[in-house]
């Protein structure tokens, strides 16, 4: 009997031993001839039918979502204990809404950040661990008193960014429609509070590559680096977040946005042109563009003359 496209799935998951995108295992497939597909979307065919079983099935499906768009064996959650977990869905709006973020009262930013803008210090989880204090996300977007964390990545290749433009769907509903070359989203109180840094992606348990998984997916070769803290006065919803920023370099040109609802238009776009055109894109953008795809392009430029 000719096998279904989830056969085939199965096949190739139980091949490679680790967890792949929906294009991933296309590659697999039309690599090794495996499967004939008729229609003309097959990578969202894959990503589909893997939807649908795991939805419908729930634990009785032999698919589990692992990561943000990535996909295994059910059956590896039991062979490689602490390994591999079961991925959660990102919550909806209403949810998002209820969480409970870590906040700093206004008046100790001084402590942390010495000028409008991006100031590059050292990320201090210790700092943000004595003075956060837990507040639910929708007192505190009325509460202009106190700070909210927000994780910031900007993500390359090579002499390219992804760039992007929130929608509607957006929870922060200020920056509907806006221009973008962050990624990035609110940081919870549980987090900040793990006993290990949550901050440096080298620890233990580095919360911030979670955090940069729920956002989009690429490949876990990606080299992430801090680079400090950015905080803005001059607009109302900057001025009620800090962001943590890393720069996140990828190993070559395939990612999947994760939350597509919350960015559109997504495209790898040459650093030359979000230079030329900043004048296109938020504020916070803005501020990365002047202070590191400038450095960055000038160090790419250096190098290549040299």
């Amino acid at each position: 009997m000719e096998k279904s496209l989830l056969d085939i799935i199965y096949i190739v998951l139980e091949q490679v031993q680790k967890p792949l995108t929906a294009e991933a295992i296309l590659r697999e497939i039309e690599s090794n001839n495996l499967y004939d597909f008729t229609g003309k979307t097959p990578k969202t065919a894959i990503r589909a039918r893997l939807a649908e079983n795991i939805d419908q099935l729930g634990s009785a499906s032999v698919f589990v979502r692992l990561q943000k768009g990535a996909f295994g064996l059910r059956k590896w959650l039991n062979d490689s204990p602490g390994k591999y977990k079961e991925y959660e869905a990102k919550k909806k709006r209403n949810q998002l809404m209820d969480e409970y973020l870590p906040v700093f009262k206004r008046n100790l930013l001084p402590q942390i950040v010495s000028i409008n803008g991006l100031n590059e210090v050292p990320i201090d989880s210790n700092w943000f661990k004595e003075n956060c204090t837990p507040m639910i996300r929708h007192e505190a977007e009325e509460d202009y008193s106190v700070v909210q964390l927000i994780s910031v990545f900007i993500i390359i290749f090579e002499d390219k960014i992804i760039t992007h433009t929130r929608s509607a769907k957006a929870p922060e509903s200020r920056l509907h429609g806006e221009r973008s070359i962050v990624f990035g989203g609110h940081i919870t109180y549980e987090e900040v509070n793990s006993l290990f840094d949550p901050f440096d992606p080298e620890s233990t348990h580095p919360f911030i590559k979670r955090e940069l998984e729920e956002e989009i997916t690429i490949s876990p070769d990606s080299v992430m680096k801090p680079i400090g803290l950015l905080y803005d006065s001059t607009r109302d919803v900057s001025s009620q977040h800090l962001g943590l920023v890393y720069l996140v370099e990828m190993i070559n040109e395939d990612y999947e946005i994760g939350e597509k609802g919350y960015h559109i238009n997504d495209e790898l776009t040459h650093i030359s042109d979000v230079i030329k055109n900043k004048t296109d894109y938020e504020n916070w953008s803005v501020e990365l563009i002047d202070k590191v795809l400038k450095q960055a392009s000038s160090t790419k430029k250096n190098n290549k003359d040299n």
